[in-house]
């Protein structure tokens, strides 16, 4: 069921980054009934995970990426840093000031395109449909279409900044949550009341990359003190999903975290 068409992106979930090769290979390639997919060959995703780093430019983008991060998620991200260099990988900051209008610019996108997919059946079936979910879908056929159109245009300013600062580094590293992982109490949504502040914070890293369409991979990179694993973000330039995978693979395989499982 789309969300919103121009931002939609496939997340398979994986154990290990290997699995996650074998799925990429499996999904990727055209289809007809696709319009976001490309007449392009399909790789063999296997083939770069060799834990060599040695060469690879890895960028730490700011501002927002570093900005407002738990303690604890920012210690871990030092860490996976260190870990990285001493692979081989070199670490600099990448500039990227348009991203402080990512947040903004994909909630209108994905507000106005929810709306116009679902509101008819929001009309017909309300109470099918959860109180969070609602609010947004009514909010967001609210936005005009000024707003929408002003969002895409922003969307092209982020994407081609993007573009122009991948040209100096091969991957992208950023958390992939700026805090620890919300309990559903923090997430519930009260009939009537406001969306949670917390709910603004879970997707404030990952949404940006949403709106250039990169290659992203999520690897747990450490636990915060209650126990909850925190997760770094791996994001390539288009297409070169095997340079995502073969440092995801590397790092994942110089350490631990992906072994460890949370205390249920």
């Amino acid at each position: 069921i789309p969300l919103a068409w121009t931002l939609d992106h496939p997340g398979p979930m994986v154990r290990s980054v290997a699995d996650a090769a074998l799925m990429l290979h499996v999904i990727a390639g055209h289809d007809p009934r696709d319009p976001t997919t490309v007449q392009r060959p399909v790789p063999d995703y296997t083939q770069g995970l060799t834990g060599d780093l040695r060469g690879v430019r890895i960028g730490l983008p700011r501002p927002v990426f570093l900005d407002d991060l738990d303690p604890e998620v920012e210690a871990a991200l030092k860490g996976a840093m260190r870990d990285l260099e001493g692979l081989g990988a070199s670490v600099e900051i990448v500039p990227l000031p348009k991203m402080r209008h990512a947040q903004l610019s994909s909630s209108i996108i994905i507000g106005a395109e929810a709306a116009a997919y679902h509101l008819e059946s929001l009309r017909q079936r309300a109470d099918q449909f959860g109180p969070d979910v609602g609010l947004r879908l009514k909010l967001g056929a609210l936005l005009p279409a000024w707003a929408y159109l002003k969002a895409q245009r922003m969307r092209e300013a982020i994407r081609q900044e993007m573009e122009a600062a991948m040209a100096h580094v091969d991957v992208l590293l950023t958390p992939t949550v700026a805090i620890e992982a919300p309990t559903i109490e923090q997430c519930t949504v009260t009939p009537g009341g406001p969306l949670p502040p917390v709910l603004t914070q879970v997707a404030r890293l990952t949404r940006p990359f949403n709106l250039t369409g990169s290659p992203v991979i999520s690897i747990p990179c450490g636990f915060t003190f209650g126990g909850l694993p925190i997760g770094m973000q791996i994001v390539g330039k288009p297409f070169d999903e095997g340079m995502v995978l073969r440092v995801a693979h590397a790092y994942e395989q110089a350490t631990e975290w992906h072994s460890r499982r949370p205390s249920v």
